[in-house]
């Protein structure tokens, strides 16, 4: 398996938790929640965490 190959697994896991049944079982358990958020850094000062735009939106 290439480290490419490992990259595209991990992402569809990710995308893909909001539709896993088994994990939002477990993480009930915990108290928690699986939520899909989008982020938005438009004007994000480059190399830093700051700018006007940064906000993120629960979906």
């Amino acid at each position: 398996m290439t480290v490419n190959d490992s990259f595209n697994i991990a992402m569809n896991r990710v995308v893909n938790m909001t539709d896993d049944r088994e994990l939002f079982s477990r993480v009930k358990k915990l108290g928690l929640n699986v939520v899909n958020v989008m982020w938005e850094d438009t004007a994000r000062t480059p190399g830093s965490v700051w700018g006007p735009n940064i906000s993120d939106m629960t979906l």
